[in-house]
């Protein structure tokens, strides 16, 4: 049962803009239930983190947005389509960016070549100037640019994979667990990266993460998990500063 945190936050019955409506979502995988009817809603610009332990469901959501996931019940609507029943890479087309777990750097190929399939939604020529810019945005990656994938740092791949993710001009991104095994110092500079291209071109964040304290401080707003259900949710700063979910989630009292 969902537990609202007082604060300015708004329910989806009340909020104006929605470019994603995540309605009533079921994830099951046989007769394992990940997710159970869970509904949010993100408008375009914000960041939302969806925070809780391992299994509580965050990254199923991710990949039932992306298509990778069952829904056995609810709907989930991007700008004002349904993504029911599409396949990936019909997601990415709608303008979504999907950053996974663990990365999923193609490690054979070089970085470059890892950009350009990120980008293959584009028309050709669009393809060179984006991938200058997402090289801007990553200047690690434009000195590695002809590297194998494989041979980069953790900290390396994740910006690939964001960069990735980035190249499609994604109107939404998903992070899935994008500090998980990095270094607090790279952790740190993984939040500066996305909150400067976030300003730079306006797209929303969704990002799942284990790290309660790093991803409500990149978000605007937080919705805390367990066991697939929706446990909190509020503004981040209102959710940092609750004793219960201090005490339970930030491992603070």
């Amino acid at each position: 049962m969902s537990c609202a945190i007082p604060g300015s936050w708004k329910p989806i019955s009340e909020r104006s803009t929605q470019l994603l409506d995540f309605n009533g979502v079921s994830i099951s995988y046989g007769a394992v239930r990940a997710v159970s009817e869970l509904s949010f809603a993100i408008e375009p610009g914000e960041t939302v983190a969806l925070i809780g332990a391992n299994g509580a469901g965050k990254s199923s959501i991710l990949k039932a947005i992306m298509g990778i996931a069952p829904i056995r019940h609810g709907s989930i609507v991007f700008e004002n389509g349904k993504l029911d029943g599409l396949r990936t890479f019909q997601v990415v087309r709608r303008g979504i960016g999907y950053s996974p777990e663990g990365r999923r750097v193609f490690a054979a190929t070089s970085v470059i070549e890892n950009l350009h399939a990120g980008g293959h939604i584009l028309p050709r020529p669009q393809v060179p100037a984006r991938l200058a810019q997402v090289l801007d945005y990553f200047p690690r990656l434009r000195e590695r640019a002809h590297q194998a994938s494989g041979s980069l740092s953790g900290g390396e791949q994740q910006m690939l994979a964001i960069g990735r993710a980035l190249m499609s001009r994604p109107r939404l991104l998903l992070l899935d667990e994008p500090t998980l095994g990095l270094a607090p110092v790279m952790v740190q500079h993984i939040g500066e990266v996305i909150r400067t291209v976030q300003a730079a071109e306006g797209f929303a964040v969704l990002v799942a993460e284990q790290n309660a304290v790093w991803a409500l401080k990149l978000a605007g707003r937080g919705i805390v998990l367990e066991v697939g259900h929706k446990k909190f949710q509020g503004r981040s700063q209102e959710l940092a500063q609750d004793p219960v979910v201090r005490a339970a989630y930030l491992g603070t009292d």
